[in-house]
């Protein structure tokens, strides 16, 4: 979990696996101690419960999964105008994917893993 805060947990295929707040990625470094506490809480809760359900990422992600890693509290961006939370999902040092959870549930999608895919397509 490096550059990384830990916000909670949530429960995903019978494991715990941790939700956290990324303090530093491209370009940018975040003062997570400025965010609000409920702000970041609520995001963990949505996040968390979305990622639980199943529709933020699929079963491949979710079979394998043991950080979800919050890299933009909520915003709207070029590609996706709703205000969502952009999430990545990581297996220790590798990230399976990336997400969006909208605060509209109604907006809500499910991400395909494109790395993968390609590991799957490899193995065959």
């Amino acid at each position: 979990m490096s550059g990384a805060t830990r916000l909670g947990t949530t429960l995903v295929k019978g494991r715990m696996v941790n939700i956290t707040l990324s303090e530093s990625g491209p370009g940018y470094t975040r003062l997570g101690g400025a965010i609000q506490l409920k702000l970041k809480n609520a995001a963990a809760d949505m996040v968390g419960k979305r990622v639980a359900a199943g529709k933020v990422f699929g079963d491949d992600v979710l079979n394998k999964v043991t950080e979800i890693r919050i890299c933009n509290m909520t915003h709207p961006s070029a590609g996706d105008r709703s205000m969502h939370y952009s999430v990545e999902a990581w297996e220790g040092n590798f990230k399976l994917n990336d997400g969006h959870v909208p605060e509209d549930e109604s907006k809500q999608t499910v991400s395909v893993s494109p790395a993968l895919l390609v590991q799957e397509w490899t193995k065959n």
